[in-house]
């Protein structure tokens, strides 16, 4: 007898109902949007968590998911709600789902034109290639990093809120990426937090400061100080069209602002769960688990959206056209309930375990954060430098059973570090 198979009929994306897509802009695209995309804005921030604006995006998202986990076209945007969707877009080809959507090219390309992250074909394979090799060097630097990092959070006031440990932080990623020379170099910082700030406009062409930060960077790079990724640049080759500076403007902020606020946050929690602290300050996987779990509770990539090259057909018979923008909600995945067991809870136990399913705070797949291993090394160690002093946290208060809060305003946390 001949076999046959069914092929799934081919079907477009269906619109999402007119209330759930209203609620879909009022919640998650409006205030993310408004936050900053790169810089955030702390007035805003502020406004967003004191109005529960998370919490109300994750039950939404859920309400629609448990009618259906189809995709939905929410504007010009497919949403996903099932985690398997978000997997098959961020495990899949660079050449078939880009990473650099308009919003994200116009304001990356403001302050780091030429990162690999916004872009594509051959020029995104060198960078890549180029990042890779170079951040290969991250486990040979960890005893580098252990002492740079000692060093700064040392050097903290007693009090310490956002302001003085993001600068800590910053000074920290220049020493590890420059080299010590860079240390004092804050104008550096400075001038990149403020290419961010501008970036939240999307704007189209790159910033006037972008020259003279350049020329700054390059300075730096140029004395490929040993112990430093410099030193691992100088030794690595690159291409015409690798652009080693505007890398490493993606690893100056990744660790000195989004890291910073990372490890901050999973300070607050440690704070006020001391058996948590003890054991984190005792075993280093512990103290990696603590800051992997802060980072799913309260990612600091609300949302990874990626971009099809070309017309793609999933099994199921979804046809996403060329162009088609896709949005993954990882305030929502992370949080979901009918995937993430204890989705609302502290449990850093379940990193011991491996990957949780459908926790993408450094995405997956070919465009995973490719320094994520030195974000890692680097947060666990200010952590333990951090937890070596008494350490009280003054604002805010967390509840020591679930729910976690859905957002953790880390402009507003304040620390004793006696």
């Amino acid at each position: 007898m001949m076999s046959t198979t069914t092929v799934p009929a081919r079907a477009a994306v269906p619109r999402a109902a007119l209330p759930d897509a209203l609620a879909v802009g009022a919640l998650v695209l409006a205030p993310n949007l408004a936050q900053g995309l790169f810089a955030r804005r702390p007035a805003v921030v502020r406004a967003a968590a004191a109005a529960g604006v998370d919490g109300a995006a994750v039950r939404q998202l859920s309400a629609m998911a448990s009618r259906s986990t189809r995709p939905v076209r929410v504007g010009g945007t497919v949403l996903l709600l099932d985690p398997r969707d978000a997997d098959r877009v961020l495990e899949g080809p660079v050449d078939v789902y880009a990473g650099d959507p308009d919003p994200k090219r116009r304001g990356m390309a403001h302050f780091q034109p030429g990162a690999v992250t916004i872009s594509r074909g051959e020029a995104w394979r060198e960078r890549r290639r180029f990042t890779d090799a170079v951040l290969a060097s991250a486990p040979a630097l960890a005893p580098r990093v252990a002492e740079c990092v000692a060093e700064e959070i040392a050097r903290l006031p007693a009090r310490t809120g956002w302001r003085p440990w993001n600068r800590a932080f910053q000074r920290i990623a220049r020493r590890i990426v420059l080299g010590d020379e860079a240390a004092g170099d804050d104008a550096l910082s400075v001038t990149l937090e403020r290419m961010m700030a501008e970036a939240n406009r999307l704007p189209r062409r790159p910033s006037r400061r972008l020259p003279a930060f350049r020329a700054s960077v390059e300075g730096h790079l140029e004395r490929a100080e040993p112990g430093s990724l410099a030193a691992a640049i100088a030794d690595t080759p690159a291409g015409p069209d690798t652009e080693p500076c505007a890398q490493v403007t993606h690893w100056l902020f990744a660790l000195g602002d989004t890291l910073a606020a990372n490890a901050l946050r999973a300070l607050a929690v440690l704070g006020q769960r001391p058996a948590d602290a003890e054991r984190a300050l005792a075993e280093a996987d512990h103290a990696v688990a603590c800051l992997q779990e802060t980072m799913r509770l309260w990612p600091t990539t609300p949302m990874l959206s990626r971009e099809t090259r070309a017309e793609v057909v999933w099994d199921d018979g979804t046809v996403l056209p060329h162009g088609t923008r896709i949005l993954v909600v990882n305030t929502f995945f992370h949080r979901d309930p009918a995937h993430v067991p204890d989705a609302d809870a502290f449990v850093p136990q379940r990193w011991l375990e491996g990957t949780p399913a459908g926790v993408n705070h450094f995405s997956r797949g070919p465009q995973r954060c490719a320094g994520a291993d030195l974000a890692v090394l680097t947060g666990r160690e200010a952590l333990r430098a951090a937890l070596m002093r008494t350490l009280t946290i003054r604002t805010p208060r967390l509840p020591a059973e679930p729910p976690m809060p859905y957002a953790l305003d880390h402009f507003r946390i304040e620390a004793v570090l006696a």
